[in-house]
């Protein structure tokens, strides 16, 4: 008769009463090494993957890989980019050679290089990942950044946590410095811009500058990971180049896009789960007994007298019940975007332009970004030799966020760290509780709903360019840029905050504002001899010219209500 049954990493067994003969019933997991190689050897940075989970392994500078823990039946993928994807049935093999095929397909891809050049991907002497701007704009993130996520090899990208707008930290192919700056740098349509992280409004993190971009707008996002694609960019490019194209007009009749779209946010697990009330009470109430046998020398008698008298200096009961603070400082987030745009022209006259508007509430109170933007991209064919365009970038963003770190007012923070279940949010009668257990009078939820953090944005970035063709293939191109900035931070302690009532009310405001110039010009010649060779020469020069403006002003002692 079977008793039970276990389950286990390297097999199923069941277990039978010891009258009955036993029966042991196993499957073993394999260990799999191989190597992945294309004509030319080892493909370094393949993807091996256990085809439906999500367990896999990238090869290493020599093309191999270890994979444990696979099962017979199934299927091991293999993939990188410009290769055809294979597949292999484990069927119990120790050692594997894979051989990957060129995708033909793939690499007859133009994609966008250094300074607006277009190549063939077949014909790039260094790593190069594209993304078409629809999978960016699929993610419906503030910052268009994330629209990378996980499908780029070797990028890596951390959020900041004081909301929707907060900045992203992305890393290709690891940190090159300890102590200095390991982003890449951005240029869109040509020109570098400034990814800096807005510190308006008492140094807060108010997320860097792409938040202000629109990913409806993008025609496609690159990746440059190789010293020789960087090369032109100098020692800025260290830590990689991410190239952004913007959508051109297109020849034919006027076609307009609508696009609307609303959705929901929570967290995708629990964070950091806390003792329940009850369970926090019973655990000081065992540690106040251990405390009085142990240390005090009582009975057990005495130490739970002792326990029972002191419990609830520790872990009352509040009497409106329990509270989970994570209810009480967290939301349901929500977002809705709205977007229009209409592109057309001629053989000689080209145009697109866009109206968004995004709206974002995070999981955390006080944090959300509101954000209108506008473009509008012009090409003009003067004559068969000589072209010009205006690029224009409009936006407007309002947002809140909330304290970050080790503050009481964090709610990532406070909910796990400083307030307990015990402690309720309010009085019986109906008055804020401003005698907590932990923080004493600082209670999140009152700083929450009088104390704010606001920043008001408003960028117009501006491109003009002329080019002139003097022979085929030999064009010199000439671009001017400005970049204009303005941002005004607010931040208020209201005096019926701990935060506010020593100083009886305390207001901040910072204005920072931010101007560039940039004047490119570059000559360049491109030509393909007998179908297999590229001939690229480029020279150019850049002017940058730049400017920041700080003032902040802080005051006290306001009229209460």
């Amino acid at each position: 008769m079977l008793a039970g049954a276990l389950a286990s990493p390297l097999g199923v067994y069941a277990d039978v009463l010891p009258d009955k003969q036993s029966v042991n019933i196993s499957q073993q997991n394999g260990k799999i090494t191989g190597v992945v190689e294309d004509s030319m050897g080892p493909v370094i940075g393949a993807s091996i993957v256990i085809k439906g989970t999500t367990s896999g392994i990238m090869t290493d500078l020599d093309g191999k890989f270890t994979l444990n823990d696979v099962k017979r039946g199934q299927v091991l993928q293999i993939s990188f980019v410009g290769y055809k994807t294979k597949e292999i049935a484990y069927t119990g093999q120790t050692t594997l050679k894979i051989f990957l095929e060129e995708d033909s397909q793939a690499l007859d891809e133009v994609v966008v290089t250094a300074l607006g050049m277009s190549r063939d991907k077949k014909s790039l002497g260094y790593a190069m990942t594209e993304l078409k701007g629809d999978e960016i704009a699929k993610v419906n993130s503030p910052n268009p950044i994330n629209g990378l996520q996980g499908k780029v090899a070797g990028v890596q990208i951390n959020m900041g946590n004081s909301g929707p707008q907060s900045s992203q930290r992305i890393i290709i192919r690891g940190n090159t410095s300890l102590g200095g700056n390991n982003q890449p740098i951005f240029v869109i349509d040509g020109i570098i811009i400034d990814n800096e992280v807005t510190k308006t409004g008492a140094g807060q993190d108010w997320g860097n500058d792409l938040k202000n971009l629109n990913a409806d707008d993008f025609e496609s996002m690159s990746v440059l990971k190789g010293a020789a694609a960087t090369a032109l960019y100098g020692s800025r490019a260290a830590n990689g180049v991410i190239l952004i194209t913007t959508k051109q007009g297109k020849t034919g009749k006027p076609s307009v896009s609508l696009k609307a779209d609303w959705g929901f946010s929570d967290f995708a697990m629990d964070y950091r789960e806390v003792m329940g009330g009850e369970e926090r009470r019973n655990l000081i109430y065992d540690g106040l007994v251990a405390d009085g046998m142990v240390h005090k020398k009582m009975t057990e008698a005495e130490a739970r007298e002792y326990a029972d008298g002191e419990i609830d200096d520790y872990a009352p009961k509040p009497w409106c019940g329990y509270i989970d603070w994570d209810d009480v400082l967290f939301q349901k987030g929500s977002h809705q975007t709205y977007e229009a745009s209409i592109t057309g022209g001629s053989d000689k006259f080209k145009y697109y332009s866009s109206l968004g508007y995004l709206k974002q509430e995070g999981v955390a109170l006080n944090s959300g970004l509101e954000r209108i933007t506008g473009r509008v991209n012009v090409d003009y064919q003067a004559t068969k030799r000589f072209s010009l365009g205006v690029k224009a970038l409009f936006a407007n963003v309002n947002q809140d966020v909330n304290d970050e770190g080790t503050s009481y007012t964090s709610p990532f923070y406070t909910s796990k760290s400083a307030v307990t279940p015990s402690d309720p949010v309010y009085n019986e009668d109906g008055s804020w509780n401003r005698e907590l257990i932990r923080i004493a009078d600082r209670n999140p939820l009152l700083s929450a709903t009088y104390d704010y953090r606001r920043e008001h944005l408003t960028r117009a970035f501006n491109t003009v360019y002329g080019q002139y063709e003097f022979i085929d293939n030999l064009k010199f191109k000439t671009t001017l840029s400005y970049d204009y900035t303005l941002s005004k931070g607010d931040r208020w302690y209201d005096p019926r905050t701990s935060n506010g009532e020593d100083l009886n009310g305390d207001m901040k405001k910072v204005f920072y504002e931010y101007r560039k110039l940039v004047w490119e010009n570059a000559l360049s010649y491109q030509a393909t001899i007998a179908n297999n060779h590229h001939l690229d020469v480029l020279a150019g020069y850049e002017t940058d010219m730049y400017d920041r403006d700080h003032l902040s002003g802080e005051s006290s002692n306001f009229a209460r209500y």
